[in-house]
Parts: structure tokens; C-alpha cells; sequence
């Protein structure tokens, strides 16, 4: 479409270039015709020729004219015939190869007529005689060259102002370009330089409005991504001194000890720190994968009940690992669903995982779909979010107050792994109020 918009703008230039061109071209040439005519009309000897061979030959039968003629034209200063109107077709011919046909009608009524073309070196007047069939006709001098503004022959004249026509479109449609161009140049200079914020702004009919929307879209994610990378380590960094500290406190500890068993409890307390750092590392690697590239999803139909149960299943079996003993219900409402199975199930065991550390004593999953695409929702009836911090949440290391601070578990990368990965499934992620009376988090994507 965009190559069709810029081939249509091209071809419209071109075919006004062209329009204007030929309109120029005609008026030179009208001009130069009407200049010829014109300085063949100040010679008033033609009809007065005409009239005085008229009253030299009316005595004489028509028949002996063209013998009389020749008499008289010994006489003239210039060249002369006096031609049948049948004959005068073949005199043209002769003489450039004129047609008759333009001029029969006016010649037949008796008006002179001032004939050339291109290739006649001579004028040629014709004049009928007054109640014969005869006309005659005279080579008039040749003209004067014609120049257009005293020094350029009207040819030489039509070619340079084409030429200077052609060339001016031709600079007006790379001057358009190139001003764009320019654009893109310095945005990208200032890109090189460290400034991402540059937004390239040109007109909706540019042709390389394509190009710079793309290029825009590409600042603003690399922008997006630089601010997510430095957000990230700044995570990274406050969360890594928690456990790190502990580790450091307990291995003083550990070395100040006394008995096989306070070194055997501050070693488990050691072994759980590890662990924390274990899964933090894991969560980070995930999460950064999932922000600054584009896993390879494959979105395939699945069987809910082949594969919904199962994420279930591994989230219970976790949480009774620690204490927890919450049941989950199922409720899909479909039967097929298209999603990346692996992605998926990370991100629905994200949010299982996060309703059982915060409910009293039920959570309920419901898979479904309505008229814009299918949605995962996961209630549970724990103490809820606010609407105000629903969307901190989901941004990386994110805590809200007491009773989702570490002590109740999590890294803080959960929800935001979720978006991602809904945001992959080209969908969303959202957080609302539960019919339970605690969070409803849904993960919703469209059909396609």
C-alpha cells in the first residue's frame, strides 16, 4: 500500500510536469505559426498581384489564361503559377506536402490563403481569381528566424524550459524526501548519543511516514527497555542484600558456635537463604527474557482438562510442602484453549501459587471465554488489593504493605512474569475485586 501511495504521488507530479510542459510547447509553437502568418500578411502584393492579373486576363477566353500568364509572369519579380483548382493538390505535394483539404473551402471562396509547414524553406499565398477555377499562386520571401526573447529559437526555447521543468519536479520530490530524511538522520545522531526520548515528526502524506513510525517505535522500546534494565538492577541490588546479609550474619555465627547442634540450625538457616537467592536468580533470568526478548510461543490448541489440572496439582503439592493446605476448584467452561502451554503454565501456577499464600480458606480458578477472546480468572478470599495498587503489582520486586511482604513469601516478580507472558499471548493482565471477598487476578488474550 505504502509502495502504491508513493508510486501514485510520483506518477501525479510527473503527469502535471507533462500537462504544463505541453501546454508551453503549444503556445511556442501557436506563436511561432501565428509570427509566420503574421509577417506573411504585411506583404499586401499578393491580392493586389492577384487583382491586376485578374484585369490583365479578363479580356481573354479562360482557356488561353495559362498562355497569357506565361507572358506575364516574365514580367514578375518573383516566382508565380496559375494552377486549376484540380491541380492545386499536386502543386502542394510538390512544395512540402501540404494538405488541401484545410484550406479548400476558404480558397474556393475566394479569400487568400497563406500556407507553410516545417518543411517549406518559402510561404506560399494562394488566391482564387474572381468567377474562374484558376488561383494563383505566389512564393512569397522567406521569413525572418523567429527568436523568443531575441535569442533562443523557439525549439531551443520549448527544450530548456521542459528540461528546467523536469529537473525542478524531480528537486521538489527529493527535496521532500531528503527533508525527512534529514530527520531520521539527526534523530538517529541523537539516539547514538544516549538521548532515546527523540520523537521524529513528520507529515501524515510523508513518504517515509512508515519509516519513522518505525523508528519511533523502536526508541520508545529501547527507551522502555533501558529504564526496565536500570529499574531491574536497582531491584536486583536491595533485594540480593536481604539474604546476603543473613548469609553473612549466620556464617559468624556459625564460626563463634560452640555446639554441633547451633551450627547445624544456622547451617539450615544458611541452606534456605541459598535457596531464596536460588529461586530469586530464577525468577530474574525469567522475567528479563521475557521483557527484553520474544520467546518463541507456540499458541496451539490445548485440552483444559489434560493440562489445567496438572498445573493445579504442582501448585498444591508446593504449597503443602509448606504448611499450606487450601483447596482449589476448578471451573473451565471450555473445552479447547490456544495458548503457549509452557508460558501458560507458568503464568497460571504464578497466580495459584499467589492465591494460596494469601487465602483463609478456598481458591477457585475458572478458564472461559466471551466474545473477544479467553480469559483465565484465579479468586481467592484472602484479605484482597486495593484498586489503587492494583496496577504496582505487577511491576518488578513490588510490595504492597504487611501481609504481602517477604515473611509471607514471594520475590516480588510473580505478577509481573504474568503480565509478560499475557502480554506475549497478546493480551493483558488485571487485578479486581473476587466474589470470594479477596483478589481476582485474570489473564485474558484474544481468540486469534
Amino acid at each position: 500500500m505504502a509502495l502504491g501511495k508513493l508510486f501514485l504521488k510520483l506518477w501525479l507530479l510527473l503527469l502535471a510536469t507533462s500537462y504544463s510542459s505541453y501546454l508551453i510547447q503549444v503556445t511556442v509553437l501557436e506563436w511561432q505559426q501565428d509570427q509566420i502568418v503574421g509577417t506573411r500578411t504585411q506583404y499586401p502584393f499578393l491580392l493586389t498581384t492577384a487583382e491586376t492579373l485578374h484585369w490583365a486576363l479578363q479580356d481573354s477566353p479562360q482557356a488561353e489564361w495559362p498562355k497569357r500568364f506565361a507572358d506575364l509572369k516574365l514580367k514578375l519579380s518573383f516566382p508565380a503559377e496559375l494552377l486549376p483548382m484540380s491541380e492545386l493538390g499536386d502543386y502542394l505535394g510538390k512544395h512540402g506536402g501540404a494538405d488541401l483539404k484545410p484550406y479548400h473551402d476558404s480558397i474556393s471562396q475566394g479569400r487568400h490563403v497563406m500556407v507553410s509547414s516545417q518543411s517549406y524553406k518559402v510561404m506560399l499565398g494562394l488566391k482564387r481569381l474572381p468567377g474562374s477555377d484558376y488561383v494563383v499562386a505566389i512564393e512569397l520571401p522567406p521569413s525572418p528566424t523567429l527568436l523568443v526573447f531575441g535569442i533562443l529559437k523557439p525549439s531551443t526555447f520549448v527544450w530548456m524550459v521542459e528540461s528546467t521543468m523536469y529537473g525542478t519536479a524531480v528537486l521538489l520530490w527529493l527535496s521532500l524526501f531528503w527533508r525527512d530524511l534529514k530527520k531520521l538522520g539527526s534523530a538517529a545522531e541523537m539516539v547514538g548519543n544516549g538521548k532515546f526520548n527523540v520523537v521524529v515528526n513528520v507529515s501524515p502524506g510523508s513518504s517515509v511516514r512508515a519509516l519513522a513510525d518505525s523508528f519511533n517505535r523502536m526508541t520508545e522500546r529501547i527507551a522502555a527497555l533501558i529504564k526496565s534494565h536500570k529499574d531491574l538492577t536497582n531491584a536486583v541490588s536491595h533485594e540480593l542484600r536481604t539474604p546476603l546479609a543473613r548469609l553473612r550474619f549466620a556464617l559468624t555465627l556459625a564460626e563463634e558456635s560452640e555446639t554441633p547442634a547451633e551450627r547445624q540450625q544456622l547451617l539450615r538457616k544458611m541452606q534456605r537463604d541459598v535457596t531464596e537467592l536460588d529461586s530469586l536468580t530464577s525468577e530474574m533470568l525469567t522475567y528479563s527474557r521475557l521483557d527484553r526478548d520474544i520467546p518463541d510461543f507456540a499458541l496451539v490448541s490445548i485440552p483444559v482438562d489434560g493440562w489445567l489440572p496438572q498445573v493445579i496439582e504442582e501448585e498444591i503439592e508446593a504449597a503443602h510442602a509448606s504448611g499450606i493446605d487450601i483447596p482449589v476448584e476448578v471451573r473451565p467452561s471450555v473445552d479447547q484453549v490456544p495458548l503457549d502451554q509452557k508460558f501458560m503454565a507458568r503464568a497460571v501456577g504464578n497466580l495459584i501459587r499467589n492465591a494460596l499464600r494469601f487465602a483463609k480458606s478456598r481458591v477457585e480458578v475458572e478458564i472461559n471465554r466471551d466474545d473477544k477472546g479467553y480469559f483465565v480468572h484465579v479468586d481467592d478470599d484472602g484479605p484482597g488489593i486495593a484498586e489503587a495498587d492494583s496496577e504496582q503489582l505487577f511491576v518488578p520486586f513490588a510490595r504492597l504493605d504487611e501481609s504481602r511482604a517477604r515473611e509471607s513469601g514471594g520475590l516480588g516478580l510473580g505478577l509481573a512474569i504474568v503480565r509478560r507472558i499475557a502480554e506475549r499471548h497478546g493480551g493483558t493482565s488485571a487485578i479486581s475485586h473476587s466474589p470470594l471477598g479477596g483478589a481476582r487476578i485474570t489473564i485474558s488474550w484474544p481468540a486469534a
